[in-house]
């Protein structure tokens, strides 16, 4: 039987179509011949659950998602429907929930087995839905507390800054600014007297306890030697005229006053006024207290050792003294130079520490000194002194004669 070519078009065409909705379903996803099942699923949102999204069952993959459209009934809802194998059955009360299975945010359909075996679904039923949070919302949950507790803790710090304003008012600042004059002017009487001693000063910083027990220390060596000053004082106002310039009787009523203060000071800090932090941190009280140590320590002693220092006795009268007036020129060959600070130790990086300052390290009995400036005009030296004293406090005028330290009085004597 000869078969016509209408016929046979009309074959062809039937068939093309049948590939047709085959590839088309394949594409989608779905397998015309393939022995699933269908169920609905209802989601408020889908979060990025998508046609051929996979289903799984404690993590394997069963079915996936055939297909997401809205509810008919305009409720907004999301259907979705997914496709397993017709051998798995769904015990009833089973929850559909969509998990994330990535942090790049890949969705996921979760069916989670009800216990009871006794009712299952059927194909085209529709499950309870279920929606696990995102990363987001459970970075948030994490954090929700992280940020409580942190908004107490401003709370607690700006508690405690309040209580520090109150506590540093303008009375307490102006109580230790007129503390720290005082201590000033002080240092300034004991360098005057001791001028051609040679001072050591650490850079070591010490506890308050160790500092208190060096007063301590200073006051019993003044009430021992309380019997030689006085005799000494006593020779000076009878014997020598140069009792007028060293005024040592003053020096030790200008201490006393000094132990005064700082008794005082010690006094504000047992009373818990609040300056006690401010007392303990500021650099400029440290180095004056050890400043004033160690010149007094070193005072008595040398005074003790070598009287002869300080007390001239002369039954002639060889000329009176002339001393050099501020502006004038030294004509012996003095120099004069200001030191900055010395140390036991030498220091690595001069540049790194005085800066752009030109210094001199001079070693003198395991001691290193650093020097600056070179005149021979006291009142130039006395200006480079007050300049660099705004760096370094301790800084002081120290006269050279022919390469050798001398007293700055006797410099200045022509």
């Amino acid at each position: 039987m000869k078969i016509s070519n209408l016929a046979r078009t009309g074959i062809l065409t039937v068939f093309s179509i049948g590939i047709l909705y085959l590839g088309i379903n394949y594409l989608k996803g779905k397998n015309v011949f393939s022995n699933l099942v269908e169920y609905k699923v209802s989601y408020p949102r889908v979060d990025g659950l998508v046609r051929s999204s996979a289903v799984i069952i404690k993590g394997f993959k069963v079915g996936q998602v055939s297909d997401i459209e809205f509810a008919k009934d305009g409720s907004g809802q999301l259907i979705v429907n997914f496709t397993i194998p017709k051998d798995i059955k769904l015990p009833k009360n089973t929850v559909a929930q969509i998990i994330s299975t990535d942090l790049l945010g890949t969705r996921t359909i979760e069916l989670i087995l009800a216990p009871d075996h006794h009712q299952y679904y059927k194909a085209g039923d529709t499950l309870p839905s279920n929606i696990e949070k995102n990363l987001k919302e459970q970075v948030g949950m994490q954090i929700l507390p992280l940020k409580n507790k942190a908004e107490q803790l401003m709370g607690s710090l700006d508690s405690a800054m309040t209580v520090i304003t109150y506590i540093f008012n303008k009375k307490t600042r102006e109580n230790l600014r007129e503390s720290f004059q005082h201590i000033n002017s002080t240092i300034l009487n004991i360098e005057t007297t001791s001028n051609d001693l040679k001072e050591l000063v650490g850079t070591e910083k010490y506890t308050l306890a160790h500092i208190i027990n060096n007063v301590d220390s200073i006051s019993s060596n003044l009430r021992r030697n309380s019997k030689n000053l006085n005799h000494i004082t006593h020779n000076l106002t009878t014997f020598s005229d140069s009792l007028a310039d060293l005024k040592l009787q003053t020096t030790i009523s200008k201490t006393a006053h000094t132990l005064d203060q700082v008794s005082l000071i010690l006094a504000k800090i047992n009373s818990q006024d609040g300056s006690i932090g401010l007392l303990i941190n500021n650099p400029t009280l440290y180095n004056n207290l050890i400043n004033t140590n160690n010149s007094l320590d070193i005072l008595l002693r040398d005074i003790k050792a070598n009287p002869h220092r300080y007390v001239h006795f002369s039954a002639f009268d060889l000329g009176k003294k002339v001393y050099l007036s501020p502006n004038s020129s030294s004509k012996n060959n003095v120099i004069f130079k200001i030191l900055l600070i010395s140390n036991k130790t030498a220091i690595v990086n001069p540049t790194l520490y005085f800066g752009n300052v030109k210094t001199e390290e001079i070693k003198i009995h395991n001691v290193y000194f650093y020097y600056t400036g070179e005149t021979k005009i006291y009142s130039e030296a006395i200006k480079l002194k007050e300049k660099m004293s705004e760096r370094f406090p301790g800084a002081k005028i120290v006269a050279f004669k022919k390469g050798k330290m001398v007293a700055l009085d006797r410099a200045l004597k022509h």
